[in-house]
C-alpha cells in the first residue's frame, strides 16, 4: 500500500500544524506535566505534592494459601446458596401446582 508523496507530506503537515496550534505534544506521555499551582480547572494530571504521594497506595494482591482457603470457604458459601435458592424454586413450583389443582 503505498502512498504517494503528496498524499504523505499532507498528512505529515496537518499533524505538525495541529501539534503547533495546540502549543504541547499530541500524545499525553510527551507533554510537559501541569504545574501544581495552576488554577485552570481544564488542567488535568497534576503531579501530586509530596504529603498526598504516601496517603493513599494501592495494594498488590498475593496470591497466598490464605487467600486460596478464603476462596474455597467462599465457593462452598455460594453453592450452598445456590442449592437452597434451587430447593426454594422447587417448592415453590410445587406450591404453584397444588394450587392449580
Amino acid at each position: 500500500a503505498g502512498l504517494r508523496m503528496a498524499t504523505l507530506s499532507s498528512i505529515y503537515e496537518y499533524w505538525t500544524r495541529k501539534r503547533n496550534n495546540r502549543g504541547r505534544a499530541l500524545v499525553r506521555k510527551f507533554q510537559a506535566p501541569t504545574a501544581i499551582n495552576d488554577p485552570s480547572p481544564l488542567a488535568t494530571f497534576r503531579p501530586r505534592p509530596e504529603m498526598y504521594k504516601n496517603l493513599r497506595r494501592v495494594q498488590t494482591r498475593r496470591n497466598d494459601k490464605d487467600g486460596y482457603n478464603k476462596l474455597l470457604f467462599l465457593k462452598a458459601d455460594l453453592q450452598k446458596v445456590r442449592e437452597v435458592l434451587e430447593k426454594v424454586r422447587k417448592r415453590e413450583a410445587l406450591k404453584q401446582h397444588l394450587n392449580d389443582l
